[in-house]
């Protein structure tokens, strides 16, 4: 079973997220802010993590930057799903190796889900 880490401060988004992937199968977990997600990548290694970048005491930009500096974690696939619709941040990001940048108002939820389960199945293929 994929685990999924959604890393975002609105908690009932976070829960819309999680109700979501967890009807098609996947384990999911939920931090509210980067420090709380660093404690998670601790206990496990997720197949995906869908980050927001403005959150409280750690956003996702330092999020990134450190999970990147870890060589256990710096290839987990993210999908930055964020409200920024600035070009700038995509850039950004990007440059430190997400895999997708979603701007929340532009996508639903099957896209969303969509997106998570070709990542999951693509990294599940390279390791067999």
């Amino acid at each position: 079973m994929a685990y999924i880490l959604i890393v975002e401060d609105k908690i009932f988004l976070s829960n819309i997220m999680r109700v979501r992937l967890e009807d098609e199968g996947y384990r999911v977990k939920l931090a509210s802010d980067g420090k709380e997600a660093l404690k998670l990548l601790e206990e496990g290694i997720p197949d995906v993590v869908l980050l927001d970048l403005i959150m409280p005491n750690m956003n996702g930009f330092d999020f990134l930057a450190q999970m990147k500096e870890n060589v256990l974690y710096k290839d987990i696939p993210v999908i930055v799903t964020t409200n920024l619709n600035q070009n700038e941040d995509m850039i950004r990001v990007k440059a430190m190796g997400v895999t997708e940048y979603i701007v929340k108002s532009d996508i639903t939820m099957d896209e969303l889900e969509d997106k998570v389960t070709k990542i999951v199945k693509k990294n599940t293929n390279s390791h067999n």
